[in-house]
This record gives C-alpha cells, structure tokens and sequence, in this order.
C-alpha cells in the first residue's frame, strides 16, 4: 500500500471519530469525555492524513504540532 492509500485511511478513519461523536452528542446525556476522546482521535488521524504517515501504528508528536501551530499563528 502506497502512502496516498495509507493517508486516506487515515482520513476515512477521522471521518469515523466524527461520526461517532456526533451520534453520542445525541444521547439523552452524551458522556462528554468520549465525544472528546473521539475529536481528540480524529484530530490526530486528520494531522496524520495532512502528513501523509506511510506507518498506521506511528505516534503523533503533540509537542511538535503545537509548536508548529505557534509559529503559524
């Protein structure tokens, strides 16, 4: 699997984080901690999709796109 497929993946996996937490955000009372797990999640996989990450199992450095964003802004 080439990196393209690879960062598809990821994208189609963010897209499921999305999803899930919009369908718990319609429960009676939506466990907010779990809506936030599931946008933490997607974040991540939508910052793995924008890299084009070639290994599914390889971490995000946090610290690192944080400092990224700073120097951005």
């Amino acid at each position: 699997m080439d990196n393209k497929d690879v960062a598809k993946r990821w994208f189609s996996k963010g897209n499921n984080d999305l999803v899930a937490g919009d369908y718990i955000l319609t429960m009676p009372l939506p466990p907010t901690d779990t809506i936030c797990f599931h946008s933490q999640q997607a974040a991540e996989k939508y910052l793995k999709y924008a890299r084009g990450e070639a290994h599914e199992g390889s971490d995000i450095d946090l610290m690192l796109i944080l400092n990224l964003c700073y120097i951005l802004l």
